[in-house]
Order: C-alpha cells, then structure tokens, then sequence
C-alpha cells in the first residue's frame, strides 16, 4: 500500500506537468548558453523516461548518454532547470555552453518537477550499473536539498533566490515542489532501496531532520476557515510569516484544488503516521469531498473571434472537478484572471485566461481514491 502511495505521488506530478503545459510555450527556441529551451512535448517525454521507465532500460547505453546529459545539465551547486529534456541529443557547442554555465545559480529551481526527476533518475542509473558519478551526481543533488531548504522545513522555488520580493522565494508547494523534496528525503531516511546507497551517517541524520521540519510546516499551513473547519493548502505561503502568499496575478491566494491532493497522499504514505498528521490527512478529505463540483462538464470551443476558448456546460454523467482556487475565509471557489479580481464564475474571467489556464481541476480524485484504501490499514 505505500509502495502505491508513493508512486501515485511520484505520478501525480507527472499528470499535472502534461495538463498545464501551454500551448504558447510550443515557441520557445533554442538560445546559446541555455539549451534547456525545448518544447513542453520534450518536458514530458523527459518525465515519463525519469519516473516510468522499465528496470532493464537503465543499462542500456541510451539510458547512459541521457544520464550523462542530465550531469551536463546540473550546474555546480547541485540542481537544474526546468522544462528540459535531458533525452534530446546534444550538440557539441550546447555542451560546452552547459559546461561554461557550471557555475550559473539564477536559474536553478525545484518547479515542474526539476531537480526531483533529475534525482530519483541518477539513484536508478546508480543502482543498474554501479557507476560513480552517477552516485556523486545524485549526492550533489542531496547537498542542494538540504541547502535550499528553509530553517522553518518549506523550500523556495528558487534557490538561490536574489529576488526576495516575488513569489518564487515563498515555501512552495506548487506543482508538488516541497512534496518531491521530502519524497526523496523520506527515502533516504527510512532507507529505501533505491536510496540504499546514501549510507553515511551524517546524511541519514541530515535527511530525517529535513524530513522532520518539512512534515512540520505541512501541519503549520494547513488552512482553518472562519468557521474552524480544517481544509487544505495554499500553492505557496510567505516565507517568514507562513501566511498564504499570491503568486501570479491570476493566481490570488486561496486553497488549492490541487496541490493539498499530492500533500495528503505523501503523508498517507507514512507507515505510522502520527495523531497530528492523521488528523490532518482525515480533515483534508473530508473537505476535499465536499469542494467537488459535480454536474458539469468544462469544454473547449472556438469563440466568435476565432480563437480558443473554454466554457461550463451542464453534463449530470460527468467526473467530479475541483476549483483551482477557493477562498480562504469562506471555503467557496473563485476565478480570478490577469486583474486579480475573485470571480465567483468561470464565465466572468476573460478568453485568453478561461482558454489558456486550468481553473477546473480532477486530479484529487486519485487522492480519494487511495484513502479509502489507507483507511483500512
């Protein structure tokens, strides 16, 4: 059961990834020095080799030469960028582009799954075939966890973070940033196979500490509405007051139809969980079920101006959604597009943002799924 549970939060990411990837990214091209401008359809062809590839494939000289690339990729303080696809050959100038970045820090990030997947990826090529550096890459990594890592057990998006005054240097659980970190930490410290070769003492030490003070901002920022009911998590909260944070300014703070769906499945993987985490895990569902919006089906069309867009259409057979947003004081879902302005339709937020972004969101169902199985441990 927590052998599924992992790998469901593992996933989970995953499914994410491919649903918010944009189309508007599909023009991003290649720039000297940056390689790692690829289309998205590289990003996720790149997520499913990380975390879905067979054991066999790991010995095979395709899987070197990609983990090969994803230590060109790493730069010397230990993580990555995102959106790269560490499986595109290489040319000889991006490598030496890669190679003469070593030492760039500003773009080094845990967002959409990167440094994770780079992770979880150099443990597995590690295991298969026993060589070095693909065990120092991955310590390499490690020693960035716990780095970046804040004093209060959150991580920024960003690290290191020169712009203290944005969004990205907020605990993150966006995208399941925090959530991957603690995946792996928790690995290490309840000594996992995968991660048996991280045995030094002062790093199974350092990985529960992390582990500890992470599980403990998840029970801090759970958010309590007006009425004292427990519900879920905000995407990101400040980093010193731990209160919820607004990220992009379509992205107003308010409880996360998604997010608090990976928070609750990684607590759900713990053996013996303790009474807090259980409380927290047993009230995060219940709100959860209640936030799901049935009746509805979100459909894509052609507008009258001839471009994309998005609407709510009546459908009683239709799978159960959630609102990307709801608001923090009263527990009810919001729209909010490029003004900011809490919406209480989805019809009221303007085209480019209803044709361009995921306010309707399924993933928890996966979450409820699971805890009934956990239930019955």
């Amino acid at each position: 059961m927590k052998a599924k549970i992992l790998t469901s939060v593992a996933l989970f990411a995953v499914v994410s990834l491919a649903a918010n990837a944009q189309p508007s990214s599909m023009h991003q091209t290649y720039q000297p020095g940056n390689p790692a401008f690829t289309p998205p359809s590289h990003n996720v062809e790149w997520t499913r080799i990380a975390l879905e590839s067979p054991d066999e494939f790991y010995v095979t000289e395709e899987a070197k030469r990609i983990a090969d690339n994803v230590l060109l990729y790493q730069r010397d303080i230990g993580g990555w960028q995102k959106n790269t696809g560490f499986h595109v050959e290489l040319t000889q100038e991006q490598k030496d582009n890669l190679i003469a970045n070593k030492g760039r820090t500003d773009d080094i990030t845990i967002d959409n799954n990167a440094v994770y997947m780079e992770m979880y990826y150099l443990a597995k090529m590690y295991n298969a075939t026993g060589i070095e550096r693909y065990k120092d890459g991955f310590l390499k990594g490690l020693n960035y966890i716990f780095e970046s890592q804040y004093e209060n057990g959150g991580w920024p998006q960003i690290y290191p973070n020169k712009n203290r005054t944005n969004y990205s240097a907020c605990v993150t659980f966006n995208d399941d940033a925090t959530v991957n970190m603690l995946t792996i930490l928790k690995g290490i410290a309840e000594r996992d196979e995968l991660y048996a070769f991280v045995d030094d003492p002062m790093l199974l030490e350092r990985s529960k500490d992390g582990l500890k003070r992470g599980i403990d901002v998840i029970l801090k920022t759970q958010i309590r509405l007006n009425n004292g009911v427990l519900t879920g998590w905000c995407a990101q909260y400040d980093e010193v007051t731990l209160e919820p944070a607004a990220a992009r300014v379509f992205e107003p703070a308010g409880i996360s139809g998604e997010e608090g769906a990976g928070i609750v499945m990684f607590l759900m993987s713990f053996d013996n969980p303790t009474p807090e985490m259980r409380q927290a895990i047993d009230a995060a569902v219940k709100w959860f079920d209640g936030a799901k919006i049935t009746g509805i089906r979100v459909e894509n069309f052609v507008g009258e101006n001839g471009r994309p867009d998005r609407r709510v259409v009546p459908d009683p057979d239709a799978a159960p959604y959630w609102a990307r947003f709801y608001d923090i004081e009263t527990g009810e879902p919001f729209f909010a597009g490029r003004d900011s302005v809490k919406r209480a339709t989805f019809a009221e937020i303007e085209q480019e943002r209803r044709a361009g972004y995921n306010y309707y969101v399924r993933t928890p169902q996966e979450m409820l799924d699971l805890y009934q199985e956990y239930v019955k441990r």
